[in-house]
Formats: C-alpha cells, structure tokens, sequence
C-alpha cells in the first residue's frame, strides 16, 4: 500500500502532469470547497472525489478556453507578464470560487427552484441558512419549557454535525403564557438535541403567547 502511495505521489510530481493538476484539479478543488461553505455537505473523501474535482476543472477549463489560448499564444507572457498573471488568476482561482455562487443562485431561481431538489440537505439546515432573527420555545422533553433569543449571536451546527443551538439570550415564560423579560446576566444557552423534542419558531415582532 505504501509503494502505491508513493507511486501516485511521484505521478503527480511528473514535471508533465504538474501543469494538468494545476489546471483541472486546483480549480475543481476550490469550486467543492467554497459549495461546502456555502451548502452543508458530508465530509469528503478526497481520494474518490478526485474525478468530481478534475470534472468541474474540465468545464471551467472548457469556459475559458478562449482565455487560455490567449495566455498559451508565444511570447504572449514575455510581452505580458501581468495580463498573463490575472488572466491565470482569474481561470484558476476566481472563477473556480464563483461557479458555486451562480449555481446556487440558478438553483434558488424562480424559473428552476420547483423543478429542481434542494441542495440543503436538512429541514434544520435549511431554516437556519436564512439567519432569520426570531424567538424560539425550546420543548423539552421532560415537558418544559424554555424560550430565548435566536439573533445575530446566535449558532446552530449544521449537517452532517449533531444538531445543538445556542440562543444568546433566555427570557423568561409568566404563568399567562407570554416572554416577561430577559433573564438578567444571560450570556445565552446551550441547547443539545438529546434534550428537546420540538423547536417552535415566533415572529420577532413583539413577544407573542406562547401557550
């Protein structure tokens, strides 16, 4: 297995494979990477991703192919050292990390958003990717009740993660059913998904009943 390893290692060292690996797979690498910033993704296997990486190198390659013929012209980067370098730039790492941005935002259209699954992967996912400040009623599953402050501040994890959230801030519920006041000296509230088994969301406009 060692020898294999070492194998592919010296392959990918080959002064003619070099220039390929930084055209197909750095660009295919960083779109992946950036896609997972922005959607939660499981945690990948390099190894047999790979070929996706090297694919989406090929078409951003195959985009910008007129631009890479410019900069392979002879004596384009004698005559052109720095169009030729933010020429690469932009092939090699600012495109890679925009194609994500796009398909996202073609995804989410209204012309192709109902003819298309989701690329979030979770319920959960897909309420807390929106940042939408609110109050939350925490059921637990001891039949309590907890309610706090889902703001700026506050964290939920996300896929393939173990659900938990932080609320930055707990209020207290009276006996009529309504948010009386912040709890004083709350620095918030860690919640895990072992301890609850419903979360109610609420407007944030005003403190509503919550009974």
């Amino acid at each position: 297995m060692g020898d294999l390893e070492g194998e592919r290692v010296a392959d990918l060292l080959n002064p003619s494979v070099i220039p390929w690996f930084v055209l197909l797979f750095v660009p295919g690498f960083i779109s992946i990477k950036v896609y997972g910033l922005l959607v939660p993704t499981a945690e990948r296997n390099w190894g047999s991703s790979a070929v996706e990486a090297v694919s989406y190198g090929c078409i951003n390659l195959a985009v910008f192919s007129w631009a890479a013929m410019i900069v392979a012209r002879p004596g384009f980067f004698d005559s052109h050292p720095v169009a030729c370098s933010f020429i690469l730039i932009g092939i090699l790492l600012v495109a890679p990390a925009i194609w994500p941005v796009v398909l996202l935002r073609l995804l989410r259209s209204r012309l192709i958003k109902n003819r298309v699954l989701d690329p979030i992967p979770t319920a959960w996912d897909s309420f807390f990717e929106r940042r939408q400040s609110c109050w939350v009623l925490v059921h637990l599953k001891d039949g309590g009740k907890i309610a706090g402050l889902l703001g700026g501040n506050s964290y939920a994890s996300s896929y393939p993660e173990k659900r938990d959230l932080y609320l930055e801030e707990v209020w207290q519920i009276g006996e009529s059913g309504h948010l009386e006041q912040r709890v004083g000296g709350t620095l918030g509230l860690w919640i895990d998904c072992d301890a609850f088994r419903m979360l109610e969301f609420l407007a944030p406009e005003g403190r509503k009943e919550l009974d």
